[in-house]
């Protein structure tokens, strides 16, 4: 049995960033414990490990050669001291080994065990030049020894002089023909030096000689696709299915071979047969599917996806990959498959109706197309199968703060308060819902008692301190309100929100104006045609009576979406009250009034139709 070092063979599957068949694994840990059971000495060792120490600089063979030989007492010296340094170097003390190696070559410069171990020794702390002249050294006094030539074999692969490896490789191959390394070495070794079809053809005169191993056949498919031959790729993979009916990773590879041949005229030969091996893979029943799209056969095409999810046997996560790149494009105006994905997403629900992921999904789809009450109860569905998704969690918060549910936002944080207590998300979004069911003393305990868990995180700090300025406002603790707007604003100097608020609650009081103009103008700047934003840095004009500015501003957030807002209009009519036109004014109050209801005011100014402040 060929005890070598495997690194090479280990390298050579490691490389193809492939799946290594157990088989594999089995021989190389077959081969490391027959390796321990016997003298150290016979073990070839890895490159490049360190073991603490620095080996000389000096040229190893220049020290070495001043050696004689003598009679049988230096036999006998040689043979204890070799024994002595297999010792050390059992035990990993290699300056130990080093220096009695080297001890043995003054001896006699031409042992060659002596100097095969030291090569060895050389190349494992990746002096590899030392290491190669001290193995040509070992070989010129043993040629006949195949794994001096083995190890030289590996030196030369480790420079990526891949001419010379494979010249000892072929040797050793053609005179040890029963010793499977040899080929899948020399195998690696010409497809380094891209000749493929070399590789191929050692591992095919392997397969003569060793019977249609897994791990031959597993190279042999993948240098197969490597060179272009689909054929004899999928020859060889059809084997390997054979041979391991229950290992899914060979079948997963059917559609790289496919991939190889998808735009030549062997495709649809290639396809039909991949499929009869994996009638049930998902990556060909996919493309089967988009081939019915690209020929125009849209209802084969529907019908084609619909039962790749209906198929309770394919795995949730190839369907989700499916559907992701679906997920920006619901509910835009122009995305014609709407119906037809959330039919797939309801579809997904069914069949795997005890996976939290498929109500995620469809959660999404339903969030995006606007049916938020659908969409939450497909989160809430999916949390109560599995809870440990926080993300899924915080869809349910954004939900219910968007669409103002107080109640319901204030009941889903509690419930995920009580599973996760140190998530800051949500005691912010749990103060969120105190502060719009009008609990403003609640809601700022809970917010502070947030605060602590910030640190991570300033942007939603500032958002608390935001939070807090509007809370304190709506209390009418003034002083409170601006120095939390400020601390907010500290934090994060660029957020409009924040800006806006603060900048509008002045204007309201009428104080700071010019101070708020500033904030107002930055907030517009950092988000252009927002009507609220618009409608902001207006009224501060109005205050500061610059009514035909104010004028301007105000029209720009009409025509941005203001004129569905009773308060937008209500300030547009207060300003053409103050520019004289007072029929106009009257009319956009009762506009306004007929939106919502408006300022305390507002009844009082279309009764007298005058302005009321």
């Amino acid at each position: 049995m060929n005890f070598k070092n495997i690194l090479p063979f280990t390298v050579f599957f490691h490389l193809q960033d492939r799946i290594v068949p157990a088989k594999l694994l089995y021989i190389q840990n077959f081969f490391i414990i027959v390796i321990l059971l016997l003298a150290s000495c016979k073990t070839q060792q890895q490159t490049q490990t360190n073991h603490g120490f620095q080996l000389p600089d000096e040229i190893v063979v220049d020290e070495i050669s001043s050696g004689t030989r003598g009679g049988t007492e230096d036999t006998l010296y040689i043979e204890r001291t070799f024994i002595d340094a297999c010792k050390l170097k059992a035990l990993n003390d290699y300056e130990g080994a080093i220096v009695l190696l080297k001890e043995i070559l003054r001896v006699d410069e031409n042992n060659a065990p002596a100097l095969y171990e030291l090569s060895k020794i050389y190349f494992e702390y990746g002096r590899t030049e030392d290491a190669a002249e001290l193995s040509k050294a070992a070989i010129k006094n043993d040629g006949n020894n195949e794994y001096y030539q083995l190890l030289l074999a590996d030196i030369l692969t480790y420079n990526k002089n891949f001419p010379e490896a494979a010249k000892i490789l072929e040797s050793l191959r053609t005179n040890y023909p029963k010793k499977t390394d040899n080929y899948y070495q020399l195998a690696y070794v010409y497809e380094r030096m891209n000749e493929v079809d070399k590789s191929i053809s050692v591992l095919t005169d392997a397969k003569k000689q060793f019977g249609e191993e897994e791990s031959i056949l597993f190279e042999l498919q993948r240098l197969y696709i490597r060179s272009g031959d689909a054929e004899n790729a999928i020859e060889n993979l059809q084997k390997l299915i054979t041979q391991n009916p229950g290992n899914p990773a060979y079948k997963s590879m059917i559609a790289d071979v496919y991939e190889l041949v998808r735009n030549t005229p062997l495709a649809e030969t290639t396809f039909n047969k991949l499929l009869a091996l994996d009638p049930d893979n998902p990556d060909l029943l996919f493309r089967r599917a988009e081939m019915e799209k690209e020929n125009k056969k849209y209802t084969s095409y529907y019908n084609e996806i619909k039962n790749i999810f209906a198929n309770a046997d394919i795995n949730i996560d190839k369907k989700i990959f499916f559907l992701v790149p679906f997920v920006d494009s619901v509910g835009k105006k122009n995305f014609v498959q709407q119906d037809f994905i959330l039919e797939l997403s309801k579809i997904l629900t069914d069949v795997h109706s005890e996976d939290a992921k498929a109500f995620a999904m469809r959660g999404d789809f339903l969030y995006y197309a606007g049916q938020y009450n659908d969409a939450r109860k497909n989160y809430r569905q999916s949390i109560a199968i599995r809870s440990d998704v926080y993300d899924v969690w915080m869809k349910l918060f954004y939900i219910d703060a968007d669409s103002k549910q107080p109640d319901s936002l204030f009941a889903i944080t509690t419930e995920s308060l009580e599973l996760y207590p140190n998530q800051p998300m949500g005691y912010y979004f749990n103060g969120i819902a105190l502060m719009d069911m009008e609990k403003y003393d609640d809601a700022i305990l809970v917010l502070k008692r947030s605060i602590p868990l910030t640190a991570s995180n300033p942007t939603l700090k500032a958002d608390i301190y935001f939070r807090l300025g509007d809370i304190y406002n709506e209390m009418k603790n003034y002083a409170e309100s601006d120095n939390a707007y400020e601390t907010s604003l500290q934090i994060n100097p660029k957020n409009p929100y924040a800006l806006n608020n603060y900048a509008y609650h002045l204007s309201v009081r009428g104080d700071k104006l010019e101070e708020a103009a500033k904030m107002a103008m930055i907030a517009n700047e950092l988000v252009p045609n927002n009507a609220s934003l618009l409608d902001t840095y207006g009224w501060i004009l109005y205050k500061q009576q610059k009514f035909d500015e104010a004028k301007t501003w105000i029209e720009k957030a009409l025509k941005n979406g203001g004129s569905d807002s009773e308060v937008i209009i209500e300030h547009y009519g207060d300003i053409l009250f103050k520019l004289g036109d007072k029929d106009a004014a009257l009319e956009q109050w009762k506009k306004a009034k007929q939106l919502g209801i408006g300022s305390e005011y507002l009844d009082k100014k279309i009764q007298d139709g005058k302005l009321h402040e």
